[in-house]
């Protein structure tokens, strides 16, 4: 019995002539032949073809481009996109920007799958640019969308037009993931951060460009040939147009910029139609406690003994208010201050004003290690200031302060690192929420947050807790009036998040929708680390399974060339749980500078070459 793999190349085979072979594998592989000599296209990851005259990439992500590099170091020219050329020439460039700069404080919101290794002399294309070999044209379409400036290549071969897309599109009508698709859109002023999937206009603009050239077939960077084009163009077509129809229900960003905007956003994607987006909840623009004072992003809780409470704190500006206050008699004693979540904005300065007014910190337990430990993660709009004084509080865990009751949550809304405080005067609930809902919706618009779709660990849990305190006024600390979801609001908020869960299966490969829209479930920790050379270095992988069962990852480290290179290995993880292993890495003791280690990881049909990665500055 052929087994999956076998069948497939048994079946790519009878699709072309001698002149052209197609080798599925982690990438695939498209080799054309003429006269001895080979063009490929993506590269050769199981090493079947010895030499090339050239070598075709379509995009500059590393889990594409490594299958590349032997063809390359043997000697063949590798053709690669202008627009994405200095990522291949100069990859230490992005990665020093990323190490010094780029991380922390990041609105830009780009994925990191960029190359490792620099190629040299490449030779670039752009948009119906011709490569002649042999006695083949090759035309570049430029088809942006996955990674900002991609390419296909098309060429007409046995009287049949083939394409190879990349990551444009996935078999069966699919896409690898969405989190690649987050970007700004300078147009409507929208930054990165909040531009939820926004590359996807620009992918839908690409697939219908090849869908108008007729091919026969389309060859992709992963998975089986695609041999009804069309239809699974459309297929895909309709299901980005889905899963975009659903965010814009609960958009929470149509609170900031107003209808223009939601509307504007609305018709890039899903042209003319305007979107269906949910009522606004109740809101209070009067008569608020009389115990609660705002200041930018961040609320000061005065209990009637004069202790205080502040809620967030990511400016010298907040803590020169609180002072002011202070000095007025508004309050006598800073007692805590509370972080709702681990973005720079409500933690800036956080365990300055600690120190300051000599208070406690308190957050959910859950943010505890990437409130004291940034430097340990790849997430957006990190803190460079760690928060080592940290007092951490369970979930639900409550205490009476005053004449207050306190519980604090975990609530993994805007991020999956993000906590609630109630607040519970006489006749008075207030339930500070952080930035994890608006009037209008919920706040998922950065898809590197980590928004998951699990009844208990994401926007769903949070909606869980809602629903038990239906009586509370939720503040936003970037909105001023309360708001409150009554009944109804929230079990159509429910409903469409629900809704989501199949649209996102439907539209990506993996068996739970989550892997698609959490770049984070495979990571390496620390995410960057200094260290000096002959001393051994800790790498921590841990994975979150996702899936619906327990399932083995099979994980390999790729160090830096040269290197000892560790063996694999296999973790067993419980479905909906984080596992973790620990790697011991010894590098030359002639390293120096800054050096990036990736993993690949493996399970079930899918395996993703150096897929995340962790970077280590040398320093003498």
């Amino acid at each position: 019995m052929l087994t999956r793999r076998a069948l497939l190349a048994a079946t790519a085979a009878n699709a072309f002539s001698k002149s052209i072979t197609f080798h599925p594998g982690p990438t695939n592989t498209l080799a054309l032949h003429r006269n001895n000599h080979n063009l490929v296209i993506y590269g050769d990851p199981l090493r079947r073809i010895a030499k090339a005259d050239q070598v075709l990439l379509t995009h500059a992500r590393r889990d594409i481009s490594w299958s590349a590099q032997h063809l390359i170091e043997a000697g063949a020219t590798a053709v690669i996109p202008l627009t994405e050329a200095n990522l291949f020439t100069n990859p230490q460039a992005a990665w020093q920007a990323l190490y010094k700069t780029t991380r922390l404080h990041d609105y830009a919101n780009q994925s990191t799958h960029f190359p490792t290794r620099p190629i040299s002399n490449p030779k670039t294309v752009g948009d119906k640019d011709q490569i002649r070999w042999q006695d083949l044209t090759i035309d570049v379409i430029a088809t942006p969308g996955f990674t900002r400036g991609a390419v296909s290549y098309s060429f007409l071969l046995d009287g049949k037009r083939t394409i190879a897309t990349g990551d444009l599109i996935y078999p069966g009508g699919k896409l690898l993931d969405i989190y690649s698709l987050q970007d700004a859109i300078p147009d409507l002023k929208v930054r990165g951060y909040h531009g939820f999937a926004s590359r996807m206009a620009e992918l839908m603009a690409s697939l219908r460009r090849i869908a108008a050239l007729n091919p026969h077939q389309l060859i992709p960077a992963r998975g089986p040939i695609i041999n009804n084009p069309k239809e699974q163009i459309t297929l895909l077509l309709d299901r980005l147009a889905a899963l975009y129809a659903n965010y814009m229900q609960t958009d929470a960003y149509r609170w900031y910029f107003g209808a223009d905007n939601y509307n504007a956003r609305a018709a890039r994607i899903l042209g003319t139609t305007k979107p269906n987006g949910l009522p606004y909840a109740e809101t209070i623009q009067k008569d608020l406690p009389t115990w609660m004072r705002q200041i930018d992003n961040a609320r000061l809780i005065v209990s009637q003994s004069g202790e205080a409470i502040l809620i967030d704190c990511g400016s010298q500006r907040i803590i020169n208010q609180v002072r002011t206050w202070q000095s007025e008699g508004v309050f006598k004693k800073l007692r805590a201050v509370y972080i709702t979540h681990y973005h720079d904005d409500p933690t800036d300065f956080a365990q300055t004003a600690a120190n300051q007014f000599g208070a406690e910190l308190w957050s959910s337990y859950e943010q505890r290690d990437i409130l004291m430990h940034p430097e340990r993660y790849r997430m957006p709009c990190l803190t460079p200031n760690p928060i080592p004084g940290l007092a951490p509080w369970q979930d639900k865990e409550s205490r009476d302060w005053h004449e207050f009751k306190l519980q604090n949550f975990h609530f993994p809304g805007q991020t999956l690192y993000h906590g609630a405080l109630l607040v519970e005067a006489k006749d008075q609930k207030v339930l500070f929420v952080g930035d994890s809902f608006t009037p209008s919706g919920v706040d998922d618009y950065c898809l590197l947050n980590r928004n998951l779709l699990h009844p208990k660990k994401g926007l769903l849990y949070c909606l869980s807790i809602l629903e038990k305190i239906p009586d509370a006024y939720l503040v936003n600390q970037h909105v001023e009036p309360l708001f409150r979801f009554s009944s109804s609001p929230l079990t159509e908020l429910r409903k469409s998040l629900e809704a989501r869960i199949p649209i996102l299966k439907d539209l990506t490969p993996f068996d739970d929708a989550n892997y698609s829209i959490d770049e984070q479930w495979f990571r390496l920790a620390p995410y960057v680390q200094q260290t000096s050379p002959n001393k051994p270095l800790i790498i921590q992988a841990t994975v979150l399974n996702h899936s619906p069962v327990a399932k083995d990852f099979h994980i390999q480290i790729h160090p830096p060339p040269g290197w000892p290179i560790p063996t694999p290995i296999k973790l067993r993880v419980p479905s909906g749980e984080e596992s973790t292993a620990t790697i011991k890495l010894n590098p030359p003791s002639a390293t120096s500078g800054l050096q990036t280690i990736n993993a690949s990881i493996a399970f079930d049909k899918h395996d993703l070459r150096h897929w995340t990665e962790a970077l280590i500055e040398f320093t003498t």
